[in-house]
Formats: C-alpha cells, structure tokens, sequence
C-alpha cells in the first residue's frame, strides 16, 4: 500500500527559503535527498512510495530547474532503484513555469540509462542446436542482435558486437533479452568477461558487478562507478537458455570508454 502525500504544511518547510528562482543541481539533489530521508511526501528510504506526487507538490510550491537539472537530480536521489520509465514519469510531473515536452523530457533522461535489448533468432537457432543438450557452451552470435537506445554513442547497432563506449560515471546499465519471434523465453543464467579480455581487464574497474533483475529471468543490470577507469574497453559474454532448456548457449560484445582493441 501506498504512503499517502502529506500535508503542503510539509512541502513550505522543506523549500522554505528557496523562492521562485531556478534552483542548480546541488541544491534540487539536497531538497530531494531531504525529502526522500525524512520521508515527506510519502518517500521513504525504502523506495518510491508516490515519489511522482511529492516532485509535483515540490514544483507547485515554488522550486524549478532546467530539465536536465530536474533528470540530475530526480535520478542522483533515487540512483538504487530508479528506472528509465519511472524517471521520465517524474519529470512529466512538473508543470511549472511550463511542462516539459516528451522530448525534451528523453533528451535528459536517456544519457542516465543504457539500455540494451539482446534478441536471438531461436527459430535458426534451433535448426542448428537442440535447446535441450548438453553441449560445451557454443558461441551463437550469428544468431543475435543488439540494439541499444544510445545510438551515437554505441557503435554495431542491429549485430551482435554492440561497443557500448563512452560510459558516463554512474550511468545504470540495463540488459534484456528476447526472441526475434516473440514465442520463445531467453534466460540470462550469467555475466562473464569474455576470454578475449581474460587476463587484462577487471570488472571492478568500471561498473559494478552485473546482477539479475528481481522477480525476471532476461534481465541484468549494474552501474558504471562513480570514478571508472578511463582509456579501456572489453568483452563481456552473456550465458543464456532458451525455453528453460538445458543447453547454455553464448556471445561477447563490448562495453567500455573507447575503441582499444
């Protein structure tokens, strides 16, 4: 059940002092920070109990910002659970001096979040494997294709070699998998360095250790550190089952802060 909003007695002391002029970052983040610690508004440490609710109360009562200073702060406050979807929701919560347009809102948001879409091809995939064997894990990137929504910044677009460079520090990584037809379930069962990068890189040296997404099964996320190591790029591999099957199957693309190899 939801924490209800509290009374606007609670928003005037929390923004008392902060007028009608636009705010920095700094200063949005420590109100947010406050607001999500003392639980106003319904926030709590816990999560995002009517978060939306309390930002548009925030914002009514006097406090603006940019855009992107809205998205930097909305997303520093709640960077543990926070998602893309709900970070875009939150800033269409603001209404003054005037609403930000749909794109406007994607523009700031999106640099905060790469997210990634791995869809395999299991109907040729199963013409050449039997999704239920017992075979050393096999190397199936003809039979993948990822996509991702930093077009720009990510090279290898619609193949299996997407190079995710140019990590922004504390930007959230987010993997799905899929089939091409829709029918078939992927499992992402592990996250490995490729052999490729064996030896030469370390996990620990850029993001955090990627984890399944709870309550799924085709997820994984982390977070690129706050200070990752610059002038590097590796291979990582995905493991993954199709149907729930017992064949492993695998491919490696790259993620990184340039094209090194």
């Amino acid at each position: 059940m939801q924490t209800a909003i509290k009374t606007n007695s609670s928003i005037v002391n929390l923004i008392q002092g902060y007028g009608h002029e636009q705010v920095d970052l700094s200063t949005l983040t420590q109100i947010l920070v406050q607001c999500r610690q003392t639980g106003h508004c319904g926030l709590n440490a816990q999560g995002l109990t009517d978060w939306q609710g309390c930002i548009s109360e925030i914002n009514k009562g006097g406090v603006t910002a940019t855009v992107q200073v809205w998205a930097g702060a909305l997303y520093q406050t709640w960077i543990d659970c926070i998602t893309l979807e709900e970070l875009k929701h939150g800033l269409a919560q603001i209404l003054y001096p005037a609403p930000f347009s749909s794109a406007e809102i994607a523009t700031a948001a999106d640099p905060f979040f790469l997210e990634i879409v791995i869809t395999v091809e299991t109907s040729r995939l199963q013409q050449s494997y039997d999704f239920d064997g017992s075979a050393p894990v096999p190397d199936v990137s003809n039979f993948v294709c990822m996509t991702s929504n930093h077009k720009s910044r990510n090279t290898g677009q619609g193949t299996s070699e997407l190079v995710s460079d140019s990590l922004s520090p504390n930007e959230s990584i987010h993997w799905t998998a899929v089939s091409k037809n829709g029918k078939d379930t992927i499992q992402l069962c592990g996250f490995f360095l490729s052999p490729v990068s064996e030896g030469h890189a370390r996990i620990d040296s850029l993001i955090t250790t990627p984890q399944p997404v709870s309550n799924t099964t085709n997820q994984y996320k982390c977070r690129v550190l706050s200070d990752p190591e610059s002038d590097i790029e590796w291979a990582y591999r995905f493991e993954f089952t199709v149907n729930n099957g017992t064949q492993k199957f695998t491919f490696d693309p790259y993620l990184g802060d340039q094209n090194s190899y």
